[in-house]
């Protein structure tokens, strides 16, 4: 599917083999997760707090007006500002020397804009595949030579396949990996196909490239992908 942008995304519902005949133990149980121990970079916060402070000033600050906001002294605020300006996060104005956000915090709002309009359009298609198969839905896009997990449904079965917004499985591993470039020419996947490591997760993760293009042409005379054991011995999609 596509939210208009030319964002390539894939939905895909994923069952455990445990639910379906098999006694293996699937890979992604919802289980109670451990609290982890905090682990933050304070330059990077630090970095962060001056982009939120010209965001909500609404106008153009000076040196002095953050280091007052924020407390910084005034040689850790030229770092920041020389960092940020290096990557185009923030920009001064010739005129008044003052600074406002830059042309990357745009790009970056731009793109998460498209990706939740693409994961609005997505929400009733996962709803609607999730209960007409039963099991969870999940919603793909492509990353370069990854498959970034960005939406998913889940089952209403008490036993059921979960998954964690975010994570990102490289673009051979899987079906919903193999259908956001199936319909590419065999020479593109070829291409791609060569300049990746195509190390499996299990013995069931293909890692032949000529039997990836068959699989591609197989997806391509079908409409749909399928894969079983790939990624997670017990899971199949």
């Amino acid at each position: 599917m596509s939210d208009g942008t030319g964002t390539r995304a894939v939905v895909e519902p994923q069952f455990s083999a445990m639910r379906h005949g098999s006694s293996t133990t699937r890979g992604h149980e919802v289980m109670q997760r451990q609290p982890k121990k905090e682990n933050t970079n304070r330059s990077l916060e630090k970095a962060l707090q001056v982009l939120l402070i010209l965001r909500e000033s609404g106008k153009g600050q000076g040196i002095t007006d953050l280091c007052r906001a924020t407390k910084f002294p005034p040689g850790t605020m030229f770092r920041i500002i020389a960092t940020l300006r290096k990557m185009n996060f923030v920009a001064q104005d010739p005129a008044t020397k003052k600074y406002t956000l830059g042309s990357a915090v745009i790009r970056l709002s731009t793109v998460g804009l498209e990706l939740e309009s693409l994961k609005n359009n997505a929400r009733q298609i996962l709803c609607t595949l999730r209960d007409r198969t039963g099991e969870t839905s999940h919603l793909y896009v492509r990353r370069g030579l990854y498959r970034e997990h960005v939406e998913f449904v889940e089952s209403l079965q008490e036993l059921r396949v979960s998954g964690r917004v975010g994570d990102r499985v490289p673009i051979h591993q899987g079906a919903a990996s193999r259908v956001l470039w199936a319909f590419d020419t065999d020479e593109e996947i070829r291409a791609m196909l060569d300049s990746m490591d195509l190390s499996p997760s299990t013995v069931n993760t293909i890692t032949d490239i000529e039997k990836l293009l068959k699989e591609a042409k197989n997806i391509r005379k079908l409409g749909y992908a399928i894969s079983y054991g790939e990624r997670h011995q017990s899971i199949g999609s």
